[in-house]
Parts: C-alpha cells; structure tokens; sequence
C-alpha cells in the first residue's frame, strides 16, 4: 500500500487547492480523480476553434484567494473583462437591447423605477450579515426565508426585467424556488466586475493539475479504515491508497457514497443534500447574429423552460476567434431537474423551440448543437440550508483524520470552493488531526 500525509478526493478547484497548500508545505500529497480531466464543474466545449465555457463562468474582481493562485500560475495577465447588453422578449412581442442603467430604467417604466431604488437601497447597499464564501455561525435571517415571498411587493415590470432573469442565471432557479440567503448571496456578485480567463476558466485547474502530483481515472470507493481509525482509501480497482488524512474534496452526493454506513448522520445529510442537474445546449452558428447582446432574457413575455440565453461570441469574444454567433441555452429549476431525464434530441427540440422568439435566426444558421450535461451542476440552498451547513460542519470538525471540501459547503462560487480546499489543508497540517 502506498503511503501519502494526505489524500485529496477529486481534481475540481477546491481539491487542487488544497493539494496545493499542502505540496508546498512539504506534505506528501496525492489527489484521486475518477476522470481523465481536473477541473470539475469548470469546464470548456469547444468546436473548430471556437469555446464558450461549460460550467462554472467567470470570476469575479473578489476573487481574491483565486486571483492569488492565478498569479502564482501566471495566468493573471489572461484575465479579461465580461459585459454587454441585454435583450428582452417584451409582452408585446418586441425584442428591446438594454446597454446601460438609463436604458433599463426607461424600460421599467416609473412603477419599475421605484422598485428598482427600492430593491437598491434595500438589498443591494445594505450589508448582507454573511461571508459570500464561507457558511459558518451564526445563521443569517434570510434562510428563513424564500426570495420570491420576500419580493412579493414588486411590480410586474421589475420582477420580469431584474429579479427573474437574475436569479435564472446566477442561481439557476426559479425566484420561487430560491432561498433569499442564496439569492443575497448571489446579488453580492452581480454586482461586481466579472472576468473570463483567456481559454478557459479551466485553464487554473489544468495548470495547476500539471504542477502537482494527480492520478487520473482513480475511483474512491470507500474511505479504508484501520482499528476504527481512517487510514486512507480504498479504490475500486480493490487497492488501498494509505494517509493520516484524506480530504473528500467531491460534490456531497459523491463524498456521502464514499462515507461508510457508520457514520451514519454525515452520510445522510450528504446524500440528501438538495441539488440542481441541469442540461445547457450549445448552437454553434455559421455566422454572427443581427444583435450585438450578450444575455437574452424571455421572462417578460413567457413561461418556458428555456427562457435565457448567452452569446457566448459577444460575452467572451477572444474565446470565439470566428466571430460568429456561439449560444447557449439555459434551463432554471424545476424545469432543468425534469429535462435532465430527456433524451439529447428531445433536450435540443425543446431549446429550439423555446429560443424561436428569442433569436429568429438561430435556426437557420445552426452548424452544430452540443447538449453538455451536469448531473450535480450546483447545490440548492432553500431555506434552513444554511443552519444544516454548520450543523454538519460542527459534527464533521469533530472526525479525526478526515476534512470536506467545496463550494457546496461554502456557496456554490469557485471563489468559496477554494478557500474551503484551503481550510481543509489547514486542517490536515494540524499535528491532532
């Protein structure tokens, strides 16, 4: 049996984190990765030179922990800045491109307007109570709350124009299946400046996978103890990897599977842990579009189940070399979790069908369509989710030679992923632990 000071389960951001932490500490490392890749939910689609981002999208300018490792990696001078217009699907049929805050204020109307200052002043200048990136004591009030009961008192106009587009992008849900504290969280983000790495946000993982020690197509099938104790991983190939300490650095779902049946309450909550599978479609075009917006939004006019889209060419343009037009189509939950069970051409149909109005070239200029699937895309967090994070985190604190790592733990942004891979190296350098 091979022996290592710890080993880090799963190659995504937050494992590499820490492996990274804990390799230039001195410590033998080795992280597990059951795919042929690093990287995780932060991956890349490509097709004749042209890439649009298939999983996580950007960072954001408080990054700070992952703008430390991009420098570190050299990889800071590829930073580019994301932004554009909006174009909305209005009730009456017409398309409106938004390119500034005069623009969208004009269309909000005056009800839209006062909402809109409401909605500022009320929630986006006031401090929100909690770290974005780290869910510890003691609970905020809004996870008590849904987002959709919480804004019951928008007009029409702001609710379809701000509050649904953003919360079907940023948190992938409906606003009624939101919890306020993840929308909050959230809307800290939207806020700020955001940035895609120039070939793929993947890129940082990918380096740093180079620079450390990983094996690839090592599936973890159960923690290996020894005397009651942990004492490293058993694979599925039936080998045993030996270590003082393993870091399951996987999405809950994946960690709870690897847990042993004795540890009972731990591995429940990690296999109950609320999440969203989602598949996004990718329209490779064969030309530019007509509008030169970046995010298209059918919320005011519709309820569909692909009501949002991205052009990609537009929103990450040295990603997309041959100008044209790169869309991608995007799905909220409920609806992602039901069309997670189709079949790739009904999934297609469907995205087509919905972005018709939308885009009314899009279909004439299809060169390619992809279906990129994520079974665990993001974690949910509906209310009291954030009180069962601390509560397991208090239960799991007190494991000897075990951590957990992720952005499920910490807020689903890479940001979080990483300083959770980082806590969890700090964790396992304790001489105690």
């Amino acid at each position: 049996m091979e022996d290592f000071d710890a080993l880090v389960v799963g190659a995504g951001v937050s494992g590499l984190a820490a492996a990274h932490d804990l390799h230039h500490a001195g410590r033998k490392v080795l992280v597990i990765e059951s795919s042929d890749r690093p990287g995780g939910r932060v991956a890349r689609i490509e097709h004749r030179g042209d890439m649009a981002e298939a999983g996580a999208q950007g960072y954001f300018d408080n990054y700070t922990e992952a703008m430390k490792l991009l420098a570190h990696y050299g990889l800071d001078k590829d930073l580019r800045e994301k932004g554009g217009k909006s174009l909305y699907l209005m009730p009456d049929g017409s398309r409106r491109s938004v390119g500034s805050d005069i623009e969208l204020l004009k269309l909000l109307g005056l009800r839209g307007g006062l909402d809109l200052m409401r909605f500022y002043f009320g929630y986006v200048r006031r401090p929100r109570g909690f770290s974005p990136f780290e869910i510890v004591e003691p609970t905020p009030p809004s996870d008590a709350l849904w987002a959709g009961t919480e804004f019951a008192w928008a007009g029409r106009a702001f609710r379809d124009l701000v509050l649904r587009p953003m919360t079907h992008m940023m948190t992938t849900s409906a606003l009624e299946q939101t919890g306020l504290y993840y929308f909050l969280n959230v809307l800290g983000q939207a806020a700020r400046k955001s940035y895609y790495l120039v070939g793929g946000n993947a890129r940082l993982a990918e380096t740093m996978a180079q620079a450390l020690p990983v094996r690839y197509g090592a599936f973890a099938q159960s923690l290996h103890m020894s005397n009651g104790e942990i004492a490293g991983v058993a694979l599925q190939d039936g080998s045993v990897l030996k270590a003082r300490h393993v870091i399951l650095a996987c999405p809950a779902g994946a960690a709870s599977k690897i847990l042993p049946a004795d540890f009972g309450g731990l591995k429940t909550f990690l296999g109950e842990f609320p999440h969203t599978r989602y598949a996004l479609v990718y329209f490779f075009l064969d030309s530019p579009l007509e509008e030169d917006a970046y995010f298209f939004s059918g919320h005011p006019n519709r309820e569909t189940i692909f009501n949002a889209a991205i052009n990609h060419s537009v929103y990450t343009p040295e990603h997309v070399p041959s100008g044209h037009a790169l869309i991608s189509a995007w799905a909220a939950f409920p609806d992602s979790e039901r069309i997670a069970l189709w079949s790739d051409e009904a999934v297609i149909t469907q995205a087509k069908q919905d972005l018709r109005a939308l885009i009314p070239s899009l279909e004439d200029k299809i060169e390619r369509v992809t279906v990129v699937r994520h079974d665990w895309g993001v974690a949910r967090y509906d209310p009291g989710m954030y009180r069962k994070i601390t509560a397991f985190k208090a239960q799991a604190e007190g494991v000897r030679g075990l951590s957990f790592a992720g952005a499920d733990f910490d807020c689903p942004h890479m940001e979080g992923g990483i300083r959770s891979g980082q806590r969890a190296a700090a964790r396992a350098m304790r001489p105690s632990f």
